[in-house]
């Protein structure tokens, strides 16, 4: 904890730590999931 914490919560401040991988509390990676699984088909994939 830092020397500024203390300072930040006696003004009423919280910091919320996320975890590093957090793919619900990101948008891009929710519309990644939507592609991947509604939207793109497998032969999509596959190159010639």
């Amino acid at each position: 904890m830092y020397a500024c914490h203390a300072e930040w919560a006696a003004k009423g401040l919280t910091l919320l730590f996320l975890p590093p991988y957090s793919p619900e509390l990101n948008r891009i990676e929710l519309l990644w999931h939507r592609c991947k699984h509604y939207w793109v088909r497998p032969e999509d994939y596959q190159t010639d």
